[in-house]
């Protein structure tokens, strides 16, 4: 059961439910219980038994922040963020009234807060989010378009799948976690974004976009900082899956899309060049070797993750890991390696 204050939410055996709810009735009065969730902690559900499926999203939330913005009429556009566009940068002219800066305080709050079902706003919320203290006119047009995104798509969310269609795909991975993670490095000498994600039951669970907090040098010295921000997140969501279990999570399959930061992080040697980050290396070495997680070469274009960490190449690239990672089009790519394991355990 997940309880919040006086709401609770439950998943388990019939019989058991029914019990709880028996025992509970004789002390309390209870509203609800006797129909699947529809609306939970703001969040709204919709099942499909026929597909096998189950969609979480936040449009109510989502409506009334258009609402609140005279936003809810306006033309929908593809991407929360320009494709191709510079990133933002602080504002130097005079300060917008306080009425201003409060709502675009507001906004950010509220775009952060949709991002646990809409993982496609978690880059346009860390950017905005960085010039709460002084805004300008391209950061609140920046917000209007993350809004003008949100009104063609308030009912997008997160669909899990149940069938074995989705969860045989590639191979078995029902209730099992895939994470991911990514670095977007810039070349200017400003601080990396790094990006997790974590998939299960055919969308993702948890998915992070987090500013570095030291400059990094060079494009693997990100990657590995990403890595062990992947690693840290994971030993929590791997505990919570083993109390729901009641048994060890398999090590977990982590895509990663630079060679160098998988070498580094799998090789247990250290150089000269991985001097400046040797204890995010070593953390997630240690984290490899424990079989807490493996790293996973793919191809940066399927990489999940690519999402929180920069503004993707094209409308179709952000459609296609948009859909993968809220699990309208669930995928589960086939590296190399995965295919060498799959074709060795055939064999044996």
């Amino acid at each position: 059961m997940g309880l919040h204050v006086d709401d609770v939410l439950y998943a388990g055996a019939q019989a058991i439910r029914d019990e709880f709810l028996r025992r509970i009735k004789l002390q309390h009065a209870v509203t609800g219980g006797d129909e699947p969730v529809r609306k939970f902690c703001g969040y709204q559900f919709v099942h499909d038994r026929q597909r096998q499926t189950i969609h979480m999203h936040q449009a109510d939330f989502a409506r009334a922040l258009l609402t609140r913005f005279d936003m809810l009429k306006v033309r929908p556009v593809d991407t929360p963020m320009i494709v191709g566009a510079p990133p933002l940068g602080p504002w130097e002219g005079d300060e917008v009234s306080e009425r201003t800066k409060l709502d675009y305080m507001v906004l950010v709050g509220s775009v952060t807060w949709l991002t646990r079902t809409w993982p496609s706003l978690a880059l346009a919320a860390l950017s905005l989010s960085q010039f709460v203290n002084r805004p300008g006119p391209d950061h609140l047009a920046a917000g209007r378009r993350v809004m003008a995104y949100m009104c063609g798509n308030m009912e997008r969310g997160l669909t899990f799948h149940g069938s074995d269609t989705v969860l045989d795909q590639g191979y078995p991975h029902r209730h099992l976690i895939t994470a991911s993670t990514d670095s977007g490095f810039s070349h200017k000498g400003e601080k990396a974004v790094s990006g997790s994600s974590f998939l299960m039951n055919g969308a993702v669970i948890l998915h992070v976009a987090r500013r570095q907090t030291t400059v990094s040098n060079q494009s693997t010295e990100a990657e590995v900082k990403a890595a062990a921000l992947t690693a840290e997140l994971l030993q929590g969501v791997v505990q919570i899956w083993s109390e729901f279990a009641g048994v060890r999570h398999p090590s977990v399959r982590t895509m990663i899309d630079n060679k160098g930061a998988k070498t580094q992080c799998e090789s247990g040697t250290d150089s000269v060049a991985s001097a400046p980050y040797l204890r995010s290396k070593r953390f997630v070495e240690s984290k490899v070797y424990s079989g807490l997680m493996w790293l996973d070469l793919v191809p940066g274009p399927v990489n999940p993750s690519d999402m929180a960490t920069k503004q993707v190449r094209s409308t179709s690239e952000f459609a296609m890991k948009d859909n993968i990672l809220s699990g309208r089009e669930p995928h589960l790519y086939e590296s190399a390696e995965v295919v060498a394991m799959l074709a060795a355990g055939r064999q044996s």
